[in-house]
């Protein structure tokens, strides 16, 4: 999966499309549900975040972003409460423009999560970090705004995994 993605990403970045905004800065912001599960038969956790987003488009096909998200909530499992504290990513993104609206995207990049886990008597903070990645679609609905969906992989690992459905929106400068 993530070397067919890697392929997506280089094909489209040199591809060459002609419909698409010029290099430039953007930013942005997402609200992120995210979905924490483990493969020891627990319950999964849905999370809420917020995620900051800052990137440079080279050209219509390749962009490079880094992000920053921290948690709006906490959620219950197994008698433990579980707290998103921040994360923190970089990425390459390789689109596809589909007209003048409508740009597709896969994401491959790095991410790293903060987590407290704790109980009536516990706190216990935990970390780690993955290899990322994801697809997604912007539709720009007046220069210089646009809105997305996406779908991420943020981290898989150990028997645990990290994912997300989020919607946002970016301001190109």
């Amino acid at each position: 999966m993530i070397k067919k993605l890697f392929l997506f990403l280089v094909c489209v970045s040199v591809s060459g499309a002609v419909v698409a905004s010029p290099p430039g800065w953007y930013a942005g912001a997402q609200y992120a549900a995210l979905t924490f599960g483990n493969n020891l038969g627990s319950e999964d956790v849905n999370l809420g975040a917020l995620v900051l987003r800052g990137g440079f488009d080279f050209n219509p096909n390749f962009s490079v972003e880094a992000r920053y998200g921290f948690g709006l909530g906490d959620d219950n499992a197994n008698g433990a409460t579980i707290k998103l504290d921040s994360m923190l990513g970089a990425y390459a993104i390789g689109k596809l423009p589909l007209g003048s609206a409508v740009d597709l995207y896969g994401v491959l990049g790095y991410t790293r999560f903060d987590m407290t886990f704790s109980n009536n008597t516990t706190t216990v903070s935990s970390d780690g970090s993955d290899l990322s990645f994801g697809v997604g679609a912007d539709l720009r609905f007046g220069e210089p705004w646009s809105a997305g969906i996406e779908y991420m992989n943020y981290y898989d690992k150990n028997g645990e995994k990290i994912t997300a459905l989020s919607i946002g929106a970016s301001y190109r400068f």
